[in-house]
């Protein structure tokens, strides 16, 4: 039989009495020096990590926060442009409603985990980095530019915490225009209506599907390549691509073992060609699998490029290599986070005074998924 796949949650067991004590005994003046949640208890499944600079500067976040039970997010922030400062507020839908062309987060899911809870959320917005602007650019080799994010907390008593999660996603800008020699393909990440798409073209990412059913045309293999008609011969052809579905730890999905080829129409950058968005391929739609419910998958893209005479080319992304795919699209298929038992890891709560300066200990959690395995 198959046996769903889901993630589970193994928490760091903290002390009961000493979270207790922290919110029962802290005056008001000093709850937001508390610091009971930690950027450790945020876990990142995905985002759009690579883009084409100047013209799909967007950024994309899937993750979870691991807080204390009833906890509620009130804000979601993320670094809009490159200068370390979380100060790009969204506005947040409930888990039904559409996310907008605009800056929104939505909160996916809320499990249950004993004294805590697991909270599913996603972010999309706008980022600042025109093509011209160095602060998100970089070879892939140098690790890109991090990006955080920061989460607004409230407790039943209305006790207030930020949580923020430097580096949350490193983020490359590729200045596809003057890359020269070293040019590789590209992905386009859809944003906005441009690609059409229900609502808008960006409903590709953190979609959420409880019967595994995906539209297929939210999910676009757009390929743009720099060197189509500057007539060198080298590495100027893209005619297809690969795509694949794989879970937050980079396994692929049982929609998708394997990356899939297909075709695709590269356009370069004469006379605007990498706008013209009807001729970007879009899949048909999706069924995923029973044994896919439960889980997140990344909708993840690799470009290909050849010479002219059909020869092979070394500046394509390696298909199936994930550190090399870009990320343009994301699904949660009936994603509720299941609940471990916590782990038995010792743990000294410090000792809680009170006045200025109050902390508790921070946990931490561990994604941890049990595989798809036919068994006889």
């Amino acid at each position: 039989m198959l046996r769903s796949s889901r993630v589970k949650a193994a928490a760091i067991a903290v002390s009961a009495l000493a979270v207790g004590s922290v919110f029962n005994a802290i005056p008001a003046a000093a709850a937001d020096e508390v610091s009971i949640v930690s950027a450790d208890d945020i876990t990142t499944l995905g985002g759009s990590t690579k883009f084409a600079a100047g013209i799909d500067s967007e950024f994309r976040y899937d993750g979870v926060i691991r807080v204390p039970s009833k906890m509620e997010i009130t804000d979601l922030y993320f670094e809009d442009d490159g200068d370390g400062l979380v100060d790009q507020r969204v506005t947040i839908v409930k888990r039904e409603e559409d996310m907008t062309t605009g800056d929104t987060g939505r909160i996916v899911s809320r499990t249950e985990d004993g004294a805590h809870d697991l909270i599913t959320f996603s972010i999309q917005g706008d980022l600042g980095g025109g093509k011209n602007d160095n602060r998100f650019a970089g070879l892939e080799s140098t690790g890109g530019h991090g990006i955080g994010i920061k989460v607004v907390l409230v407790d039943q008593q209305q006790v207030r915490q930020e949580v923020t999660k430097a580096d949350a996603l490193s983020v490359t800008a590729y200045n596809w225009e003057t890359a020269g020699d070293k040019a590789r393909p590209l992905t386009r990440l859809p944003y906005d209506t441009k690609w059409g798409g229900t609502p808008n073209s960006a409903a590709g990412f953190g979609y959420i599907t409880e019967d595994g059913k995906v539209p297929g045309n939210l999910y676009i293999l757009h390929a743009l390549n720099q060197r189509i008609g500057k007539n060198t011969g080298v590495c100027d052809v893209t005619d297809e691509a690969y795509y694949q579905f794989v879970r937050e730890d980079g396994t692929p999905s049982n929609l998708t073992p394997n990356p899939v080829k297909v075709d695709v129409t590269g356009m370069g950058n004469n006379n605007g060609d990498y706008d013209k968005y009807a001729q970007a391929t879009r899949l048909d739609d999706l069924q995923f699998p029973e044994a896919d419910k439960g889980g997140y998958y990344k909708f993840l893209v690799w470009p290909q490029a050849k010479n002219s005479d059909g020869t092979a080319c070394n500046q394509s992304w390696e298909a199936g290599k994930v550190d090399q795919a870009f990320q343009v699209g994301s699904v949660f298929y009936d994603y509720v986070p299941e609940v471990e038992e916590p782990v038995d890891v010792p743990l000294v709560a410090p000792a809680i005074a009170l006045g200025a300066g109050l902390a508790a200990a921070g946990g931490g959690f561990l994604i941890r998924r049990n595989r798809n395995r036919a068994e006889a």
